[in-house]
């Protein structure tokens, strides 16, 4: 399975997108407590392992690349904290692939790893609302062979021993920042960004007569200025690489992320945000995950603010065809 990512899970949640036409919200993932069942009970909780500092992963048995990475640096840490003779850290690994890892083939799985692992599945819908609690995602579509793809967020959620999300890592980041979040989270520091958990937004206007999946879209903001959105290179597909490009002249109004919600299907939270504009023009890179749908289209939100720092929205269509 190729690297999976989560953009900016620690900004806003995915269930923030409403229908309102003049004002709309963006509120932050909070993490929380939360059940689901494992390999050797059926009743656990989160809140079971308070006192502990907590790793949760989500990923599956089968996943060939990225979850034996990711087990393997949490592996060197339990490691560590065991020859400092600590036993104050516990590893959650939830599978998001349900259909193949039974409590057997978990409790097998945690056992070929040393018993590191608490491991545990649920159906989709409450695997859906527990990773959503922490920004992340997953998705499944089946192959032409029949066979089923799965990506998943590749972060690692750490839990303070009073149960507080106090950080995120990505699999691939160096080991001695793995260990700093644990001796962090021992002591109650959040390390996640400090932001309102809800921001007012106001709507600068919408332009679902133009799809970015095939050519520029515009927009005119209220100071007059052009707003120009362009995703590259067509056609736009899942799991393929684009950039995004919002240009502008405007002084009073700067691009700042883009929001992808899925319409027929919950693919969960995508929002990358822009870089540094050059001459009035900012961009990313984003590559959106594999869905069911062949067909799929995107509720699209840019967000900007103004020069205030407050935070205002222009709405786009996006449909995209694998």
């Amino acid at each position: 399975m190729r690297k999976i990512v989560t953009y900016f899970f620690l900004l806003f949640s995915l269930n923030s997108f409403s229908h309102a036409t003049e004002k709309q919200s963006l509120n932050r993932p909070t993490g929380g407590d939360f059940s689901i069942e494992t390999s050797t009970s059926k009743d656990f909780k989160l809140s079971d392992l308070k006192g502990n500092v907590a790793f949760i992963y989500f990923g599956y048995t089968r996943c060939p690349n990225v979850c034996p990475m990711t087990v393997q640096r949490l592996k060197k840490l339990q490691k560590t904290i065991e020859q400092d003779k600590k036993n104050d850290a516990r590893f959650l690994f939830i599978s998001v692939d349900n259909a193949v890892d039974t409590p057997k083939i978990l409790k097998r799985y945690a056992k070929n790893n040393g018993n590191l692992f608490i491991s545990a599945t649920a159906p989709d819908e409450k695997l859906r609302e527990i990773i959503a609690l922490y920004g992340g995602h997953f998705s499944k579509v089946k192959n032409n062979l029949g066979r089923t793809l799965i990506d998943h967020s590749d972060s690692v959620y750490v839990i303070s021993p009073s149960g507080l999300w106090v950080n995120s890592l990505k699999y691939d980041r160096p080991y001695e920042e793995f260990l700093k979040a644990y001796q962090d989270a021992k002591k109650e520091i959040n390390s996640l960004p400090k932001r309102p958990l809800r921001v007012e937004m106001n709507s600068l206007g919408k332009n679902d007569s133009c799809d970015l999946g095939k050519k520029t879209c515009s927009l005119k903001l209220p100071d007059g200025s052009l707003l120009e959105v362009t995703l590259s290179p067509y056609p736009i597909k899942t799991e393929k690489e684009f950039t995004i490009s919002a240009k502008t002249p405007s002084k009073k109004f700067t691009p700042k992320l883009m929001d992808f919600v899925g319409v027929e299907q919950n693919m969960g939270l995508i929002r990358p945000e822009f870089n540094n504009g050059l001459q009035g023009t900012f961009t990313t890179k984003i590559d959106l995950p594999i869905c069911e749908q062949r067909k799929m289209k995107w509720k699209t939100r840019l967000v900007l603010s103004d020069e205030s720092s407050n935070l205002h929205f222009a709405e786009f269509l996006l449909e995209t065809q694998d």
